[in-house]
C-alpha cells in the first residue's frame, strides 16, 4: 500500500520523505528471517514482508516518482544473493517458489537503464527523451539505450555533486539532462554537459 501510495504521489509532502525511507527500510530488510519467524521480533521491520521480486518493478517506479533513484541500487542485493545461489534466471519469489523463471522478476534490466542511467522517453512514442541519472554511490557510469532512430549512449563520471555527462542522441532527438533539479538542454548529437 505505501509503495502505491508513493506511485500516486498521494502522500502530503510533508510525510513523503519518512515513508519513502520507511519502504526503502522494509526493502533493505530481509523479513521473515528472524529467529521466531518474525512474531513478536525486537525489530519491527521483521513483521513486515518485504516486496516479492516481481513487485520491486513497483518499488523502482515509487522511488523515481519520490526523487529517490539513488537507493535503487543498494536494493538489489536479492538479485545478488540469487547470484551465490546458482540461480541464472529469477523466480517469481524467494522460495518456496513455483517459478523459478519469471519475467517479471527481471526488471533490473529495465531499471538499471531507466532508474540509474535515468533514460526514458519524456514525450509520446519516445519523441524526446528525459535523463535524470540516479547513479548511488557509483562515480562512472556508462550505458547504452534503443531508441527508434537509433541508440542513445551515456557516459557520467562524478565528483562530489559534480556531474560530467558525455551524451549521444540521435540526431532527429533533443531532450534534456535533469541534475540536482536544474535542467540541461540536449540536442542530437554528441554533447558533454558539467554541472555547476
Amino acid at each position: 500500500m505505501n509503495i502505491a501510495a508513493l506511485m500516486a504521489s498521494v502522500i502530503p509532502a510533508d510525510r513523503r520523505a519518512a515513508l519513502v525511507d520507511h519502504v526503502i527500510a522494509v526493502a533493505r530488510h530481509p523479513a521473515g528471517r528472524a529467529a521466531d519467524g518474525g512474531r513478536g521480533a525486537a525489530w519491527p521491520l521483521d513483521a513486515i514482508p518485504s516486496a516479492t521480486f516481481y513487485f520491486r518493478f513497483y518499488l523502482s517506479r515509487a522511488l523515481e516518482s519520490a526523487g529517490r533513484g539513488d537507493a535503487y541500487l543498494d536494493l538489489l542485493q536479492p538479485w545478488r544473493d540469487l547470484l551465490g545461489q546458482g540461480l541464472t534466471t529469477w523466480p517469481e519469489h524467494p522460495d518456496p517458489s513455483r517459478s523459478d523463471c519469471h519475467a517479471w522478476s527481471a526488471h533490473p534490466a529495465l531499471d538499471l537503464l531507466r532508474v540509474v542511467a535515468g533514460i526514458r522517453p519524456d514525450a509520446p512514442g519516445f519523441a524526446r527523451v528525459r535523463i535524470v541519472p540516479a547513479p548511488g554511490a557509483l562515480t562512472s557510469l556508462s550505458a547504452v539505450h534503443p531508441h527508434p532512430k537509433g541508440s542513445i549512449r551515456v557516459a557520467y563520471g562524478l565528483s562530489g555533486s559534480r556531474l560530467t555527462a558525455t551524451i549521444e542522441l540521435p540526431s532527429e532527438l533533443d531532450g534534456v539532462l535533469v541534475w540536482s533539479g536544474r535542467e540541461y538542454p540536449l540536442h542530437g548529437g554528441t554533447q558533454t554537459v558539467i554541472t555547476q
